[in-house]
């Protein structure tokens, strides 16, 4: 633990480390970079980034997520939620997969998730990303 003002050697170690927000405060607190600085280097509001570290947030933008980890110096895996990581391997593969595992057509899938059948095609394909909360309606399968 680092001499960083704000916080006492107790308070540091009071931080949950088996979070994600607290593994993202304390890594921000052993880089010594104030939260007025870090929502400044990530490109968030104050408010924003403040309930990232409370655990009342979570950045689902793969660009926000990468800065993050360059700012923090850590490694992707270590802060990604399982969201983030269907995203990245292969959302397409994976609802598509999904999808003829449950013999659903492209039409029945998006009648289900309230979504035109050109969304599905555009999710199956890697060209748009599927919204977290339509990946919560799926989550678990694929």
């Amino acid at each position: 633990m680092n001499n960083f003002k704000q916080y006492s050697k107790k308070s540091y170690e009071q931080i949950d480390g088996n979070t994600l927000h607290g593994r993202i405060r304390k890594r921000r607190i052993d880089k010594q970079i104030y939260v007025g600085d870090m929502h400044k280097l990530l490109g968030v509001s104050y408010s924003q980034y403040i309930k990232i570290e409370n655990g009342e947030y979570q950045l689902h933008h793969m660009d926000k997520l990468i800065r993050l980890c360059e700012i923090l110096d850590i490694a992707p895996e270590e802060i990604y939620t399982p969201y983030q990581i269907f995203i990245m391997n292969n959302q397409g593969k994976q609802i598509k997969a999904y999808r003829k595992a449950n013999g659903l057509t492209q039409t029945e899938l998006a009648e289900r998730l309230f979504v035109h059948r050109k969304t599905v095609s555009k999710w199956e394909n890697n060209t748009c990303q599927m919204p977290f909360e339509k990946w919560e309606k799926i989550n678990g399968v694929c």
